[in-house]
């Protein structure tokens, strides 16, 4: 099958579970990435890291990247709100996002923070429950960040007013505030321009509680060089864990490029994960060389929530083959004319082993098999479509109460299917 590129803006937006195929980029998503290719410049000065972005410039245009990224954060915040409000026992939620910005470009594109705030103003019951907390290292961008949120239509039908303030993670003190006792359900997101800031202690500490999220931007294009130095070493003891630090240092040189991605997502992952209790979803951006730059990473204590946020970044992915996604951004993604490689292939050969003489759901296919893969729900039900209906490998019923399964359609629903493996 050849892998694809999308190319029209004609097919609707999915459910959370992946079970419309992906529509085409978004003409603005199309514009940008043309603009960024025409007005990219020849040299580039490399710049600080530091804790917050660096104003100048970073918010007269939006890039590509970062109005796909806002999509998956935004997307992601209004499915959390939607399955927390009911259930918030305190009638209260919160958003936090420690490195805003100023909430919008300088051309009136808006950016993560008015997304955030137009969804919850839109929504009667967040308008009474969602509190949110906006910070920035920068005080230019805070004072920016203020008269746009004051500018927001709606702004004043909100029970609690946004609280917006100049600081760092570190001197807001949250990570001690999160671990100290259970908080309301939470959604966090932390993009820092470099990584300092971004600890897993903080991320920690607020997954602690029931119904608290994390999402955040890392910054995979400099953590080969940052690891290897020791004047960062608290930076990244903080984020990786002092015992995992080292262990980089000795492996990273012997690696190739893409292996150190490998290593250092795996250790990143370790970092964050408890074996069974919780789920990493990453998403991989891509400069327009090629080049990995960094990765947005999603950390929850909930399947149903990790599944949601998997079908979102599926869907935002800029390449499929056989309607696999990706997982990643790239400008201008390439386009290739042929493909031999067959994911569902592998898929079919995969789910044959694992399941072998077993009688289970779709769902449960699913549930048990697709952590860790690049496979959504629709991949799934075509790897079975093909070994009930093409190849007569499984048997395919639908429980009580269902319609029966039209083999002319080639019917392959995903609730209430029963299917038996040899």
């Amino acid at each position: 099958m050849a892998h694809t590129t999308r190319e029209d803006d004609a097919s609707p937006e999915p459910m959370p579970d992946g079970s419309v195929a992906p529509p085409a980029r978004p003409m603005h998503l199309r514009a940008v990435e043309e603009r960024a290719i025409s007005e990219r410049p020849k040299t580039r000065r490399r710049r600080k890291v530091t804790a917050s972005k660096d104003a100048a410039g970073f918010f007269e245009l939006p890039q590509a990247h970062s109005l796909v990224k806002a999509t998956i954060v935004s997307k992601y915040f209004k499915s959390w709100a939607g399955i927390i409000k009911p259930r918030a026992t305190e009638k209260k939620m919160a958003y936090f996002d420690l490195f805003a910005g100023k909430g919008a470009y300088d051309d009136g594109t808006p950016s993560t923070p008015l997304l955030i705030m137009n969804t919850i103003i839109a929504d009667p019951v967040l308008r009474e429950q969602m509190l949110t907390f906006f910070a920035d290292a920068l005080p230019e961008c805070i004072k920016a960040l203020r008269e746009n949120v004051a500018a927001l239509p709606g702004i004043g039908t909100l029970k609690y007013a946004p609280k917006i303030e100049t600081t760092t993670p570190k001197e807001s003190k949250l990570d001690e505030t999160f671990a100290a006792a259970n908080v309301i359900p939470s959604f966090m997101f932390l993009d820092p321009f470099g990584y300092e800031g971004v600890t897993a202690n903080l991320i920690n500490a607020i997954l602690k509680s029931w119904g608290c999220d994390v999402v955040f931007f890392f910054c995979f294009k400099r953590m080969p060089g940052a690891i290897m130095n020791n004047k960062v070493r608290d930076h990244m003891d903080a984020l990786f864990g002092a015992e995992r630090v080292d262990e980089l240092r000795k492996r990273l040189p012997t690696l190739k490029r893409e292996q150190k991605e490998e290593a250092i997502l795996a250790a990143l992952e370790a970092s964050l994960n408890v074996p069974g209790k919780r789920y990493v979803q990453t998403f991989r951006f891509r400069d327009s060389h090629g080049n990995v730059s960094h990765h947005l990473v999603f950390v929850t204590k909930n399947p149903t929530a990790h599944k949601i946020m998997k079908g979102i970044m599926g869907h935002e992915s800029s390449s499929f083959v056989e309607d696999v996604p990706s997982f990643e951004y790239m400008v201008n993604a390439p386009q290739k004319l042929f493909e031999t490689y067959s994911p569902i292939e592998e898929l079919i050969d995969d789910l044959v082993k694992r399941f072998r003489g077993r009688t289970v759901t779709i769902e449960q296919i699913i549930a048990e098999h697709h952590y860790g893969t690049r496979y959504v729900d629709k991949n799934y039900q075509e790897a079975l479509r093909r070994l009930c209906y093409d190849r007569g490998a499984v048997t395919a019923v639908r429980g009580p109460m269902s319609p029966t399964l039209n083999p002319k359609k080639r019917d392959m629903p995903l609730k209430n299917t029963f299917i038996t493996f040899p």
